[in-house]
């Protein structure tokens, strides 16, 4: 990530005020930590790189849609599934802040 980041001359504290959190935060992402699936897309379109890549698997150069819409994995998928996997990946995301409140103390 640090590569794209330094190749878009992008400063860490740009993307965090891109993503509405504080550079701190942004830093855990930086040393490691995994985002929620919700902050891992904006990444990846900040950065113009695929989800899978930012997570350590793929190809860099996979193309990254800016809508579901227009992504071919999406396009066989009806309005109503779409909708039902983004709640499905709302409540994993809400989840896995759960969890980390709960690790962090």
């Amino acid at each position: 990530m640090e590569k794209i980041r330094k190749q878009k001359n992008l400063f860490s504290a740009d993307i965090a005020r891109e993503l509405g959190i504080v550079p701190q935060a942004f830093q855990k992402y930086r040393e490691g930590r995994i985002p929620s699936s919700a902050y891992l897309l904006k990444i990846s379109h900040i950065l113009g790189v695929s989800m899978n890549w930012l997570l350590g698997d793929g190809d860099i150069n996979h193309p990254v849609y800016l809508s579901e819409e227009s992504s071919p994995a999406t396009s066989n998928i009806s309005k109503e599934d779409l909708a039902a996997i983004k709640k499905a990946l709302k409540h994993v995301s809400d989840a896995n802040a759960l969890l980390s409140k709960i690790i962090s103390k």
